[in-house]
Parts: C-alpha cells; structure tokens; sequence
C-alpha cells in the first residue's frame, strides 16, 4: 500500500503534528512543541494498539543524532527552494 502522510499545522508557539502510516491500521506520530523545542514520539498498529512514545529535545536530538549547524542551514536553504513554506 502506498504510505500516507498527515500534517496538522499549528501557529507559532504550538505543537505540530505528523503522522505517518505505510500499511493499513499502523503508522508513526511524530509532534513537536514548539515552546518547549521538544519532539513527541509514537506509533501504533493493527489500528488499535498503541505504542509508547517518548519525548526527546530538539538540543538532544541534534547531540545523539550529530547534527551541525551547517546541516540545519542546507537543509533549510534546501527547503525554501523547493518553495515549500
């Protein structure tokens, strides 16, 4: 099956939301809180039985997965050129 993809936008200050599902009834979530710079994690499968997340800083995040500045800025240079907002 084809992978499916939601976004719930948010204003600033808010948490966003992304939710991601490969096969029927199963999928990743994954928010992000903007006032606290923090990532949310779960998932689910068989469309009812949840799995348990975490929460992880966005500081955090950059340190375990070595994300440098310079990355975050092509990816973002990357982004707007694709004309994406």
């Amino acid at each position: 099956m084809d992978k499916t993809t939601r976004v719930t936008p948010s204003a600033p200050g808010q948490s966003a939301c992304i939710e991601m599902s490969k096969y029927f009834g199963s999928g990743i979530s994954i928010s992000f809180v903007r006032s606290r710079n923090e990532f949310g994690f779960s998932g689910w499968f068989d469309s009812f039985v949840g799995i348990d997340g975490d929460i992880i800083s966005l500081g955090e995040l950059c340190t375990v997965f070595k994300i440098t500045p310079q990355m975050v800025e092509k990816a973002l240079a990357e982004y707007e050129a694709d004309g994406i907002e």
